[in-house]
């Protein structure tokens, strides 16, 4: 219960007047300035003007079942007029605060009102300075009756009066966020104070500062830990394992309010878990299993560490994981051993002590074949690497960045059919068991040497082709356009009709015990007139048209597709990796559908093509003209070494 006395230093009655025109849920006050109160049973108010200490400090609360107490010593309200359904202002009266008449607070700035607001709250306010307002406020009482009718009158006061307020106000009380049960003593804990909440206050309670004081249940004296703010952080180590402590709060408002806790208890010695192996069970595991288990704590506390062992025969077990400090109960790792096997596993508590362990269950382990030994690499320009492996079924080299891919092959070599130049080069291989695991990789590191001087060469743009002059003393030669080896020969010249602007060269000598040497040159071919050349080398021009010039017409084609999706205006296009140019020919010659052809022109275009169709027309001198179609092709024109 508060109780607050106010000498008032003015009062006056406010009526309220007519209707507004422009919202007629609202009534115009006549004195002050233009507020407006949003109700509509108003009809009369009245004011008390009072002082309050600049240094006061208030809390809101909610009026429910108070009384407001109108108390002059000398004179009287004069309430002649009013009917019986008014407010009754008269001495010693006492008004019921449940329903109307409402009372509100509203600061004074002179003579006039601001910020008036009808509420059924008593607002003691915010730490306040208001001198801005010259330290008054207003209170009034308000007159719910809506007579147009009943007179306005003046009220008469005199002598020493006072306005005592009286509300009850819910006390500040405290709890913790751990009220029991466990805390873990090694590491640090943190436990909040709240304050409970009033049903009747608008601003409640802000805990500043506190003290947690604890004790073991054993000793006499407590020991405090102060806070600012509402948590206490309690170090680690600060309680000691496995005891029991008694410990309780006080804890003291934003106003100055304090207030204490119960007293609790809470114990730092854990229970000892049980664990049950869950999973693998009768299942193939393929190397690196995934054991889980389920940990249970009577005081729901969490684990600290694992042991899990693994055995073949369920007499002798072998660790996987020691003392492994986690709270997981789900472990992947490798298991080096294979075949059919058990497993099982046990837990630690809070308090570092180890369950029992749990059931047994059985597994298979299935592992990848162990990695292959490389025991040798042979050859000169072209090496051969050769290993040891079991259980292999298929098998991947990689020579620097030459790759084989998988090749399905019980041999344990490698023939690398490519002439490998001089350097330093990572040697990996790997292999496959039955079942497709694959090993890891065994690598070495392997230094080739020995090349020798190229031959010597040129080249010269001839009639149609490119003419290499090769002289030297190795047994064969490779010609290498554009990095493909595209044929092999011997000293003397060779004719490379296949060409079209700038083509780059090597010319690669082998010898006998096939070391190599390397010759490199560049050729440029003009063409001057578009020619379509078999693989024999036969050459058709196709730049002739008796009665018009000849026409060739280009075009380059890319997969696209559209689809079309729901919510969507338009279609969604996806571009594939097909690429497809297209020329179309009108002359006097005609190739032979379905065959093979190398294109060229003057353009510098240059590809394999393949005639898809052919038509004729006998012009008009009785001379045939061919309408034709070339569509590039996917033709592999390299050739292998020789092995």
């Amino acid at each position: 219960m508060a109780n607050v006395t106010i000498n008032p230093t003015n009062y006056w009655q406010v009526d309220f007047g007519a209707v507004s025109a422009k919202n007629p849920a609202k009534k115009r006050l006549a004195y002050g300035d233009d507020d407006y109160i949003n109700h509509i049973a108003l009809k009369r108010a009245v004011f008390l003007e009072f002082n309050v200490p600049s240094n006061a400090v208030y809390r809101h609360a909610i009026v429910t079942t108070s009384a407001l107490i109108l108390a002059p010593d000398v004179s009287h309200f004069y309430t002649g007029y009013w009917n019986s359904s008014d407010l009754d202002l008269s001495i010693g009266k006492t008004v019921s605060m449940a329903g109307y008449p409402k009372m509100f607070f509203t600061r004074a700035d002179g003579s006039s009102y601001q910020n008036m607001a009808v509420t059924n709250e008593v607002s003691r306010g915010n730490p306040a300075t208001i001198t801005a307002y010259n330290n008054r406020f207003f209170i009034g009482v308000i007159n719910p009756y809506n007579n147009p009718s009943s007179p306005h009158h003046d009220f008469e006061w005199s002598g020493t009066t006072s306005l005592e307020l009286t509300y009850t106000l819910g006390p500040f009380t405290i709890s913790p966020s751990v009220t029991g049960g466990y805390l873990a003593s090694s590491v640090q804990n943190k436990i909040k104070v709240v304050s409970n909440n009033v049903a009747n206050m608008i601003t409640q309670y802000a805990i500043q500062s506190g003290t947690f004081y604890y004790k073991k249940t054993s000793a006499s004296n407590y020991s405090p830990i102060s806070f600012t703010g509402d948590t206490v952080t309690i170090p680690a180590n600060t309680l000691e394992r496995d005891e029991e402590y008694n410990y309780y709060f006080t804890a003291v408002a934003d106003d100055g309010t304090t207030a204490t806790t119960e007293v609790y208890t809470v114990s730092t010695g854990d229970a000892v878990g049980t664990v049950t192996a869950l999973s693998p069970n009768n299942m193939v595991a393929y190397g690196t299993p995934t054991f889980t288990w389920l940990y249970e704590n009577e005081l729901g506390n969490l684990q600290t560490a694992f042991d899990l062992q693994i055995s073949a025969d369920q007499s002798t077990w072998s660790d996987i994981a020691t003392h492994l400090e986690s709270a997981d109960t789900a472990y992947t790792v490798s298991v080096p051993v294979g075949g059919n096997l058990y497993w099982r596993v046990r837990a630690y508590n809070q308090g570092d002590v180890v369950s029992e362990w749990s059931n047994i269950l059985p597994f298979s382990n299935v592992l990848p074949p162990s990695p292959p030994t490389i025991t040798g690499v042979s050859g000169a320009g072209r090496i051969t690497v050769a290993w040891n492996a079991e259980n292999q079924i298929a098998y991947q080299v990689m020579i620097g960045e030459h790759d084989s891919g998988w090749v399905y092959s019980t041999n344990k070599s490698y023939f690398l059919n490519d002439y490998l130049p001089d350097g330093v080069y990572e040697i990996k291989v790997r292999v496959t068991n039955g079942i497709g695991l694959a090993s890891d990789w065994a690598t070495m590191t392997y230094t080739q040497s020995g090349s020798v001087a190229g031959p010597s060469v040129s080249v010269e743009m001839k009639e149609g082709f490119n003419e290499i002059t090769i002289s030297g003393a190795f047994d064969k030669y490779y010609i290498l356009r554009n990095g493909v080896v595209v044929a092999q020969t011997t000293a003397g010249t060779y004719s490379d009709y296949f060409c079209n602007g700038t083509d780059n060269y090597v010319i690669r000598g082998v010898n006998a015990d096939d070391t190599f040497g390397d010759s490199v040159l560049t050729g440029r071919y003009t063409c001057r007139r578009p020619a379509l050349i078999t693989r024999d080398n036969s050459i058709l021009y196709i730049n002739e048209r008796l009665d018009e010039e000849p026409q060739i017409s280009a075009s380059n084609t890319l997969a696209v597709v559209a689809a079309e999706y729901l919510g969507r205006a338009k279609p969604v296009h996806h571009v594939g990796q097909m690429n497809t140019r297209t020329w179309s020919v009108s002359c006097s010659r005609s190739p032979v559908p379905g065959k093979i052809y190398f294109y060229r022109n003057f353009r510098g275009d240059k590809a394999w093509v393949i005639c898809s169709n052919v038509q004729s027309t006998l012009n008009s001198i009785g001379v045939h003209e061919y309408q034709f179609t070339l569509e590039e092709t996917d033709y592999k024109e390299a050739v292998d070494y020789e092995v």
